[in-house]
């Protein structure tokens, strides 16, 4: 056969001579219009908390293509949810500055232990279409440190008794031709899809091939010439799994492993094949890279440039002269293309209560220094949930891929060595049509955005039919403090938008219609958290919840750490509980005073008919009340009532409801951003902080350097400082170190 070596040189500068790749990358351009425009990286301070304590995140919204910083959005919303149930603990809205969100959740004590969804929505991230783009993350409620877990060991990947255990074969490119060779990945997974390793044979006409087994994660590979009319089968335990038939003509594509500069690829035509024009295209995050043509025979040997491509999983396709595909794979080129984030710490072992500094310096994959934009935490260990999930995993890796990954942070941890090896296995064993930049673009792709940065409400007033001619109105909208009032206009149709600026003076607000109109009218808000439960609905996130191995050393924990652990904390105050909200206090209070018409004649009588009027009563004094039905007859005094007229009674206000409030002053209510506490590291008093530090925005300067410190707590044990960010370049990196703090006299083992 004849060898071909055919250099792929950019799109940009061969585009005139290559029509058909103008055709690829409009194909690629339409079909990146139906994927949202953000995605939200979402973390937490620790993944594991008890009730009553205070949860802190951040929010990261960077471009879905270039991994800059994503700013036309300015509202996030978040919420906690129970695991396996719909109830809602927590919902609100923040603001979101720059791309970038940070906030306070207040786990409240009567929490049940379990695991919980934090999840966070924005407008360009959570669209109508196929791919919503909602930040996941679970967190895990504890009773108390008594109930962290302890894991003897790593987890096992063997199935349940009687699970019957699944394996699909995936033919690298998608294709699988007889009298070739073909490079075969399979995947084993339980019913529920969780990995398990294997060991089998490959039979060939029911007679032993080869041994096969698998080397990560329920993954493997093994190299196959299949011949015409031979069945192909893989046994693994008492189950037989056939191998698809082998078409008897096709092209295989085998990529050899990525190097610095360009990425390999065999293509192989099965003997007979007419010479045809092949075009090759090189797309990553559904930016065209390279392109190519070429005439193929026998097998061609192709390399691809990659120097100038950002890091992350490409795509490479081979069309024929139709430009319908031959064959895909999914190749993950410049690993090392990162934001390098390194932590230096003056010592490694502190004591309680000592202030530590740290050194923070990042650099490109050159070791060059470049400014970025970080977030900071430090926790306590054992309150790890050992998700395996970080920012980089999941921008060029789980946000990437429409299927269940794994363990992602595997992939992205140098100390395993295996892990460029594992990585491309993993992309063997998912099929083209998994990658979200697939150019097989969806039918009719629906980009609207479910919410808006803005709170949508509506004016209207009952007989008027036709809205297009109504005079718009004035309403105001304030705050619980009666502050920050904001004249707001609405449209022709009566509609009216609470817009950031206006989301951002308090979280709860009043929209108050002022006017005096004879006609009665109603004044609605619309709830964007009812719209986001509708929307995502069997709607399944791109990043769904990982694995990860636990080893007993990341859980360990001596139980005498903690001198004193409380349950809650409840705290009373004199007088009696308020259970408005301070605004419709007051109005509670005046519709009390404004809307009975009861009153106590100058007979002492409670409404007594015969005196007509009065004072108002007393809230709680008794009376003697007439209950009779002669009011018509009885119009003044002297009047004898009878016993049965009469009925002594305890007199109280009426109960108004919150709705009934609203209606009877004009207004209608909205909920604006939460304000969120500080954090706060200092360490006056008895301090048992769990997380020691929490710092969502830091910026490192030109030199890429930046200095931060925070105090040890009473706690003793070992730390964990996270460090993670992007760089102004697109670069997505972390840094982790650790250290031990002991009481003066001795440090923990």
């Amino acid at each position: 056969m004849a060898l071909i070596l055919l250099a792929i040189h950019p799109l940009t500068s061969n585009g005139q001579q290559f029509p058909q790749a103008e055709q690829l990358a409009t194909a690629l351009t339409e079909a990146a219009a139906a994927i949202p425009a953000g995605n939200i990286y979402l973390q937490t301070d620790r993944g594991v908390y008890e009730p009553g304590e205070d949860l802190w995140f951040n929010a990261r919204l960077l471009n879905t293509q270039h991994f800059v910083w994503y700013t036309p959005d300015q509202t996030l919303y978040v919420k906690l949810t129970k695991a396996g149930s719909d109830s809602t603990i927590w919902q609100q809205l923040y603001p979101v500055s720059n791309g970038a969100s940070s906030g306070h959740i207040y786990l409240d004590g009567s929490l049940t232990a379990g695991d919980y969804w934090l999840k966070a929505y924005s407008a360009h991230s959570f669209t109508a279409g196929p791919a919503p783009f909602y930040a996941l993350r679970k967190v895990h409620i504890i009773k108390d440190s008594y109930s962290l877990p302890r894991a003897s060991g790593n987890i096992s990947l063997q199935p349940e008794t009687n699970d019957p255990v699944q394996l699909q074969t995936f033919p690298e490119g998608g294709t699988f031709i007889s009298g070739l060779k073909n490079h075969i990945a399979f995947n084993a997974t339980t019913s529920n899809g969780a990995p398990v390793q294997i060991t089998g044979t490959l039979l060939k006409d029911g007679k032993p091939l080869q041994h096969i087994e698998t080397t990560y994660l329920g993954m493997g590979s093994f190299d196959l010439i299949p011949q015409q009319g031979a069945t192909y089968t893989i046994q693994a335990g008492d189950k037989l799994i056939p191998l698809p038939k082998a078409a008897d003509t096709g092209v295989v594509m085998h990529v050899q492993p990525a190097g610095p500069d360009s990425i390999s690829i065999k293509i192989t035509a099965s003997p007979g094949m007419a010479m045809q024009r092949i075009y090759i295209g090189s797309q990553i995050r559904g930016l065209m890279q390279a392109a190519a043509t070429a005439l193929l025979k026998d097998s061609l040997l192709v390399r691809i440039p990659v120097g100038e491509s950002p890091g992350g999983i490409a795509a490479i396709a081979l069309f024929d002269q139709q430009l319908k595909p031959l064959a895909k794979r999914l190749v993950f080129v410049h690993p090392d293309k990162k934001l390098n984030i390194h932590l230096q710490l003056p010592e490694q072992h502190y004591f309680t209560r000592k202030k530590v500094s740290l050194v923070i310096k990042t650099t490109n994959e050159k070791g060059n220094p470049v400014p970025a934009r970080l977030s900071l935490k430090v926790f306590y260990n054992a309150y790890d949930n050992n998700d395996g999930k970080h920012i980089d995993d999941h921008y060029l890796l789980t946000s990437q891929l429409k299927t269940r990954i794994d363990d992602p942070g595997y992939y992205f941890d140098e100390k395993n060595k295996d892990r460029l090896a594992a990585l491309d296995l993993l992309l063997l064993t998912r099929q083209q049509n998994s990658y979200l930049w697939s150019d097989q673009r969806q039918a009719n792709p629906d980009t609207r955005p479910v919410i808006t940065d803005s709170i949508a409400g509506n004016l209207s007033f009952q007989g008027r039919r036709n809205k297009s001619h109504s005079s718009p109105n004035l309403l105001f909208v304030f705050n619980a403090e009666e502050k920050n009032n904001t004249l707001l206009s609405t449209d022709s149709a009566g509609r009216f938008f609470l817009d950031p600026a206006i989301l951002a003076s308090g979280n709860r607000l009043y929209i108050k219609y002022p006017g005096q109109s004879k006609q009665p009218f109603t004044m609605t808000v619309t709830d964007p958290f009812a719209a986001i439960a509708v929307a995502e609905k069997n709607k399944t996130p791109y990043y769904p919840p990982a694995f990860k191995r636990i080893k007993t050393a990341d859980t360990a924990i001596i139980f005498n750490r903690f001198s004193k652990t409380l349950a809650g904390v409840e705290i009373s105050a004199k007088g009696a509980k308020t259970a408005w909200p301070k605004y419709l206090g007051k109005l509670d209070s005046i519709a009390k005073l404004e809307g009975p018409a009861d009153y106590v004649g100058a007979c002492g009588l409670l409404n007594c008919p015969a005196c007509g009027g009065g004072t108002k009563p007393v809230e709680g004094k008794k009376y003697s009340a007439y209950i009779g039905n002669r009011r018509q007859e009885i119009v003044s005094h002297p009047f004898a009532f009878t016993a049965d007229e009469m009925k002594k009674v305890k007199y109280h206000y009426p109960t108004f409801t919150e709705e009934q409030l609203l209606k009877k002053f004009n207004l209608a209510v909205a909920g604006g951003y939460y304000i969120s506490p500080q954090f706060d590291q200092s360490n006056n008093g008895p301090d048992f902080r769990k997380t020691l530090a929490w710092i969502p925005d830091i910026t490192t300067d030109e030199n890429g350097e930046a200095t931060v410190s925070f105090y040890c707590s009473d706690v003793y044990g070992r730390f964990q400082v996270s460090v993670e960010g992007v760089s102004e370049q697109g670069l997505i990196g972390k840094g982790v170190e650790y250290v031990e703090v002991g009481r003066e006299g001795g440090l923990t083992n």
